[in-house]
């Protein structure tokens, strides 16, 4: 197959792949769509629908502006299910300033090297 056959029919099932993406998100149609016009998309409901079941083509630029509103909705659905931290970073008792640290460990290395002889 050549390169641009290979394209084809990465794009003929690129509708596949976000539609699958949609579903883990558990974003509806019309959700998606509605986040689709708030960043600059200009396909309709019935088509942005068509297009997710395969019965109809979306521009390439149409489809990366859907696949980010899709990355979004899973990124907020993962964040939510991250575990917490037992201490915010930043709000430790014993958090310390790192060029100190670092001073302090090359200062004890120095004083611990025996030097020229």
């Amino acid at each position: 197959m050549t390169v641009a056959g290979q394209d084809a029919r990465r794009d003929a099932d690129h509708h596949q792949v976000l539609e699958s993406g949609r579903r883990q998100a558990g974003c509806a149609v019309e959700q998606l769509w509605v986040q689709y016009l708030g960043l600059g998309g200009g396909a309709d409901l019935f088509t942005l629908d068509a297009f997710l079941h395969g019965a109809c083509p979306l521009p390439p630029a149409e489809q990366d502006i859907l696949a980010n509103v899709i990355n979004e909705e899973l990124d907020d659905r993962c964040r939510a299910a991250q575990v917490p931290y037992l201490v915010t970073l930043g709000t430790a008792a014993t958090r310390r300033d790192p060029l100190t640290v670092i001073d302090e460990l090359f200062g004890a290395q120095h004083q611990e090297s025996p030097g020229p002889r």
